[in-house]
């Protein structure tokens, strides 16, 4: 058994299996790209097949073809990684990072106070 598979034993539907079958449940698809089933409804462009009696699964060649056309990245989710050279150095901001800490301790001490302050906006 895999460390991925000690929470969920064989015969259970996110049991992730050793060799996938060619169709698969919902729950195993979920599994096997290792989303929720929510984000599978939103995102997932395949249909699965009715085998009839309430019973749907999905091609696994299919689901390969659409995770094979998604791109490797989508643009704006998180910055590119920083090198070495180019990361800011503490001490140099126009504020120390103390001051900026305990800036930030006050405001939501005031939030729990009930005293909202907004941050000024130029």
């Amino acid at each position: 058994m895999t460390p991925a598979n000690d929470h969920f034993p064989a015969g259970h539907p996110r049991h992730i299996p050793e060799a996938w079958p060619k169709l698969l449940s919902r729950d195993q698809v979920c599994a096997y790209i290792g989303v929720s089933a929510e984000i599978l409804a939103k995102v997932c462009p395949v249909a699965p097949v009715n085998l009839g009696a309430n019973l749907i699964r999905y091609h696994r060649d299919q689901i390969d073809a659409w995770i094979d056309t998604l791109p490797p990245r989508m643009p704006g989710l998180r910055p590119p990684p920083v090198s070495v050279e180019d990361a800011p150095v503490a001490g140099n901001d126009s504020e120390p990072a103390d001051d900026r800490a305990m800036d930030a301790i006050e405001r939501a001490r005031a939030r729990a106070r009930g005293e909202m302050r907004c941050r000024k906006t130029a």
